[in-house]
């Protein structure tokens, strides 16, 4: 077990923050689309609360995966902590 400070957050966030996170996004889904048949299927007053949720929802989705990546991308570059086969090779000129 690795106990340095960046094995307790890589473990950390591996093991609680990773499933955490998508199961968020599972279940902003699973509401939006909830909202969306209840648009489809619903009279005036079920179609402004669900219209309501399904603009909130498409909001918080965009968020949520927007923040997603920008944590992996600042990670990936910072640290390569992302593996050897998806860090980006910047082209550079060698010295004589």
């Amino acid at each position: 077990m690795n106990l340095t400070l960046g094995g307790v957050i890589t473990n950390f966030v591996s093991t609680i923050m990773g499933p955490l996170l998508v199961a968020m996004v599972g279940w902003a889904v699973i509401v939006f689309f909830w909202s969306l048949f209840e648009y489809l299927q619903g009279d005036a007053a079920k179609k402004g609360n669900a219209l309501s949720r399904i603009s909130w929802g498409i909001l918080v989705l965009f968020v949520m995966i927007s923040l997603w990546g920008l944590v992996s991308i600042l990670t990936n570059t910072f640290t390569g902590w992302g593996g050897g086969g998806n860090q980006v090779q910047v082209p550079y000129f060698q010295g004589q």
